[in-house]
C-alpha cells in the first residue's frame, strides 16, 4: 500500500495518541515558523467547536517535548483557553495530546497532523513545498458536532504570495517541489478553492436545463474562470465518530426500491418535502460515515482536496453492498438567477461524477438537492452531505 493511501485512516478514524507524539522526520521537514501555522490552524479550527469555547475551557498539558508542542500550547493559551501543565504520566477531562506523520519523503513531501483535545480530535493534510506549508485537505473533525463558521485559511497567505513570486521569477530549482500530480486541476496563480464559473456563461446553460450540467456540457459552453475575492475558505470535513457496524451479505440487485425505479425523486428539493427523497429505500441501510464537502460561493468546482478526499473515501467503497447518498446543498444569497436550484443538484452531481471516476459504480449513488433562499441549519449553506452506508 502507498504510504500516500493511508491519509483517509489518519483523517477519520479515532486513535489513542499518547503524549504529545510528534515524529522526529517531521520535525526535521518544517521550520518553527511552519510549525507555528499549524499550531495556529487547529487553534482556530477548535475554538469554533461546540463546547470548546476559550474562555470557558481549561485544557491539561504534558511538558512538550516538540517543537511543535511548544507552538500549540502558545496558541491555545493565546487563544484564551485556561492551561493546566501537568506530568507526563498524569491525564485530565480536557487533556491535549497530538501525532504526526510523514506520509512522503519524496518531493513533494506530504505531512499529516493530528490533535485530540478531550473527546474530539482534529486531523489535516499539508504539503510541503520549497520549505513551506500548503494544507491540501479540509481539516477532518471527529467527535463533535460540525462548526458553522469558515475555516480561517488566510493564515497561509504568504506561502501562497511567496510561491507565485517564486513561479513568476522562474527560479527552477526553488519552485521544483510545486509540481503535483492532476494535471490542469492546479493552476499555481489561482488559490485552490477560489474559482467561480463565469455567471453570464452558467446563465446560457440553465435556461433550458432540467438536470444538472454534466461534465461535458460545461466543456461544451467553455464556461471561464475567474478569481473569487474571499479571505476565508469554509472547507471543514465532518466526519461520524461513532460509524455503525459492519454487515456483510446484501445484494442491491435484489432490492424492490432500485434507484432507476426512484430516478424521478432525485428532482424534488428536500427543503420543500422534508425529507430524503430515498427515505424509505435507505432504511434498508445502515450508515457507515458521513461527510460535507464544501464549495467557493456560486461556484460548482469540487476543487483538488475533495477530489483527494473523495478518491481515499471511495476505497472503503463495497459494491455489492453499500450505497453513497449525495445531497447538494445550497442557501442563502446566490448572484445566479435561479441559483440555488443550480447550484445544488449542480454540485450534487459534480460529487457523483468524481465519485464514478474513481471506481463508485452509478447505480450505487443516490444523489438529491436541498435548496432554500434563507439559511437553514440543518444543512451546510454552499456543500454536498456524503453518507455512505451499508446493506443491514
Amino acid at each position: 500500500m502507498n504510504i500516500r493511501s493511508m491519509l483517509l485512516t489518519f483523517l477519520v478514524m479515532p486513535a489513542l495518541i499518547v503524549g504529545c507524539q510528534h515524529l522526529p522526520a517531521v520535525d526535521n521537514s518544517i521550520d518553527q515558523i511552519q510549525s507555528n501555522l499549524v499550531a495556529k490552524d487547529f487553534t482556530s479550527a477548535l475554538v469554533n467547536l461546540p463546547g470548546y469555547a476559550p474562555l470557558t475551557t481549561t485544557v491539561q498539558l504534558r511538558p512538550a517535548s516538540t517543537v511543535f508542542g511548544d507552538h500549540l500550547m502558545s496558541e491555545l493559551r493565546t487563544a484564551g483557553y485556561g492551561i493546566q501543565t501537568i506530568g507526563k504520566n498524569d491525564s485530565g477531562p480536557m487533556m491535549v495530546s497530538y501525532a504526526s506523520t510523514l506520509f512522503n519523503e519524496e518531493s513533494p513531501k506530504t505531512v499529516g497532523f493530528r490533535v485530540r483535545v478531550g473527546g474530539v480530535e482534529l486531523g489535516r493534510e499539508y504539503e510541503i513545498r520549497h520549505d513551506r506549508l500548503f494544507p491540501i485537505t479540509g481539516m477532518s473533525v471527529v467527535g463533535v458536532a460540525l462548526s458553522s463558521e469558515p475555516l480561517d485559511d488566510s493564515i497561509f497567505d504568504y506561502n501562497r504570495w511567496n510561491e507565485r513570486d517564486l513561479l513568476a521569477q522562474g527560479d527552477l530549482d526553488k519552485i521544483e517541489n510545486t509540481q503535483r500530480s492532476g494535471g490542469p486541476d492546479f493552476d499555481p496563480n489561482i488559490s485552490q478553492d477560489a474559482r467561480v464559473v463565469d455567471i453570464e456563461s452558467m446563465d446560457k446553460i440553465k435556461e433550458n436545463i432540467s438536470s444538472p450540467p454534466s461534465t461535458a456540457e460545461v466543456a461544451k459552453h467553455k464556461l471561464t474562470e475567474s478569481i473569487l475575492t474571499e479571505n476565508h475558505s469554509e472547507n471543514w470535513q465532518a466526519v461520524a465518530a461513532d460509524p455503525v457496524p459492519l454487515n456483510e451479505g446484501a445484494d442491491l440487485s435484489k432490492s424492490s426500491n432500485s434507484q432507476s425505479d426512484m430516478g424521478w425523486a432525485r428532482n424534488q428539493n428536500m427543503s420543500e418535502i422534508g425529507q430524503s427523497n430515498f427515505t424509505e429505500f435507505l432504511t434498508e441501510y445502515a450508515v457507515l460515515s458521513e461527510s460535507i464537502l464544501l464549495f467557493p460561493h456560486d461556484s460548482l468546482r469540487l476543487g483538488r482536496a475533495n477530489k483527494i478526499f473523495l478518491r481515499n473515501w471511495a476505497k472503503l467503497f463495497d459494491a455489492k453492498t453499500d450505497l453513497i447518498s449525495v445531497i447538494g446543498c445550497s442557501h442563502g444569497n446566490s448572484d445566479l438567477h435561479n441559483g440555488n436550484r443550480f447550484l445544488s443538484v449542480g454540485r450534487a452531481n459534480r460529487v457523483k461524477e468524481e465519485l464514478i471516476v474513481v471506481g463508485v459504480p452509478p447505480e450505487n449513488v443516490l444523489d438529491e438537492g436541498c435548496w432554500t433562499t434563507s439559511h437553514q441549519d440543518a444543512h451546510p449553506r454552499r456543500g454536498v452531505i456524503i453518507t455512505h452506508r451499508r446493506k443491514t
